[in-house]
């Protein structure tokens, strides 16, 4: 396809009627099933492109955001009874056995093959190229489950050494065996649902990871709780949440997929595939020991108790950056769509609008979580109080993250993978070593801050990379007028904090300080895309109606994609 005719398109030298009658190469799949040989040009100009990228992002971020308040309802409910059943100790041992047998276990059995899937499948989708992206489905589940025997191979045979030599903790043995074996049911199940976000049904990932997944494993957890399993109980609330993941996957997502891209063979090099995969999976790896070596350090030079004390503590910090994984499952998909296109104008518009989107939710979540974040750990039980300050810096860590937007998938999406592997490779050092000077002086509240620096300068490295290799700027003015307007209700909340004591109080403070926020927002934060966006979000709540081309429903639109008949339908 000729990329140039959005170029002449910007420029006027070509109206948008002429566009839609010009064509690319030959395409016999598109013929055979629409009678039409050639994809039509996708018109990215004017008022209606940007009302349809606009209803795509509103309704995608929208059921990203319901999937990611459901999965934090739940996962902190989760964490509650799991922390009420174990105690500290029993809770930093599962947590050690958890992070290294599964949390580590599943990156290196995905390969980072469901990413591969996520960009592949939106380029060859939005190209009517079903035979290409169906080659890349079945080499990448093929591929993941390979991966996954293997992986469950080597900590088979490392849990000894690592339980016994490394850890010092025995009893952390025969939680890693037991949990191991979960990956290989995991490990496809990704790759099938980056296959459908990446044909805009972000509704079924969202039911399969962020509702039935946290859903099987609370139920569980509940009766395990009253009946105190203990341990056992855990084992069996982690494999119902996979089981429940697995279901929703396989009988939605695969059918969903086939119906959208059909059956049978198709051409793709698995070189290629495996030439972006590779470099994203030791991307992933060393994000997890941005994310996640702090557990394993703690595990090492510290006791279960720390352990789990920070297990805690980086759940609750984790909240702050929910905004920017809702936008991510949106975007991402969009990022690689857009830039094959070589769309630039509308992806810098889409990066700096979910930007500013992500902003004005994360900094009000930030504020609650350290004014009240000493409540929250009572609720967990006994000794959680400790891990008041190592939370404070976790969310701190989150809040920078989640200020800098979607700057790794911008990276990823647009072919640089590579570079993004060598920021995340740098960084997991650093956080290493950090780690290992710091938990032995302070603990866990050294694992939180090593966590906080590591993942703050990882992603204000990513701007400065976006922004000098692609030319996107992250500010705007709603994006500067967020920031002054946390600034300022944050600073009002710390002036009158220490004169007002208990629940109600509390509540009080931060009632008034959200609705100080959202008036700034409102009255001088908001940039005419977000007021669109506001209105259409607000149109779909009071009608319940969908949105044309929104992907929710089966249509052939991608968004960004289809051609004006499509649209149109």
């Amino acid at each position: 396809m000729t990329w140039a005719i959005s170029d002449r398109l910007s420029s006027g030298e070509i109206g948008i009627q002429d566009s839609e009658q010009i064509t690319s190469t030959p395409n016999p799949e598109l013929k055979a099933k629409t009678g039409l040989d050639r994809p039509t040009i996708p018109v990215m100009g004017g008022d209606a492109g940007r009302n349809d990228r606009l209803k795509t992002a509103v309704f995608n971020t929208g059921a990203g955001a319901g999937g990611e308040l459901a999965d934090l309802g739940l996962r902190t409910l989760a964490s509650f009874l799991l922390a009420r059943l174990l105690g500290p100790a029993g809770l930093g041992v599962w947590l050690l056995a958890r992070t290294v047998a599964f949390d580590f276990g599943h990156i290196v059995a995905r390969l980072g093959l469901d990413e591969g899937v996520l960009r592949f499948i939106s380029l060859h989708h939005g190209r009517a190229e079903h035979a290409a992206a169906r080659s890349v489905l079945r080499r990448a589940i093929i591929g993941t489950l390979g991966a996954s025997l293997l992986a469950v191979a080597g900590i088979l045979v490392l849990a000894p050494v690592l339980a016994n030599q490394v850890f010092h903790k025995p009893e952390s043995l025969l939680l890693m065996r037991l949990i191991a074996p979960s990956i290989i049911i995991l490990a496809p199940c990704f790759v099938v649902l980056s296959g459908v976000q990446a044909i805009n049904l972000l509704k079924i990932r969202v039911l399969a990871q962020k509702v039935a997944f946290p859903l099987g494993q609370t139920l569980v957890l509940g009766a395990a709780l009253c009946w105190a399993w203990g341990l056992r109980g855990a084992i069996a609330a982690h494999y119902a949440g996979i089981v429940a993941m697995a279901a929703v996957a396989g009988m939605l997502g695969l059918r969903a997929l086939r119906r959208t891209l059909g059956t049978g063979r198709g051409a793709f090099r698995t070189k290629e595939l495996l030439s972006y995969s590779l470099p994203v999976t030791l991307a992933e790896a060393s994000n997890f020991l941005v994310l996640w070596s702090g557990i394993i350090m703690l595990g090492i030079l510290s006791t279960r108790e720390e352990v789990g004390i920070y297990g805690v503590a980086l759940r609750i910090g984790s909240l702050v950056w929910i905004p920017l994984h809702a936008v991510n499952q949106m975007f991402s998909p969009m990022i690689a769509s857009l830039h094959g296109r070589r769309d630039h104008v509308n992806l810098q518009e889409m990066f700096k609008l979910t930007a500013r989107w992500v902003l004005f939710v994360s900094l009000p979540i930030l504020v609650v979580v350290v004014v009240a974040g000493r409540d929250i750990l009572s609720l967990f039980g006994p000794g959680f109080q400790a891990g008041y300050l190592a939370l404070v810096l976790v969310a701190a860590g989150k809040m920078v993250a989640a200020a800098t937007g979607s700057v790794g998938f911008m990276l990823n999406m647009t072919g640089r993978q590579r570079l993004n592997l060598l920021n995340s490779i740098i960084l997991g050092i650093a956080n290493i070593v950090l780690n290992y000077f710091w938990i032995q002086r302070w603990g866990a509240v050294g694992a939180a801050a090593a966590a906080a620096l590591s993942l703050s300068a990882v992603n204000i490295m990513r701007v400065v990379q976006v922004r000098l290799i692609l030319g996107f700027g992250l500010f705007s003015r709603g994006y500067v007028v967020g920031l002054c307007a946390a600034v300022l209700g944050g600073g009002l909340i710390f002036l009158v904090r220490p004169v007002i004591d208990g629940f109600i109080g509390t509540v009080a403070l931060l009632s008034g300080f959200l609705l100080i926020y959202a008036a700034l927002i409102a009255t001088v934060g908001l940039e005419p895309a977000d007021k669109e966006a506001a209105v259409l979000a607000r149109r779909k709540v009071i009608t319940g109606l969908g949105f044309k081309g929104s992907g929710f429903k089966g249509s052939k639109v991608q968004g960004f994609g289809g051609s004006t008949r499509d649209r149109d339908r």
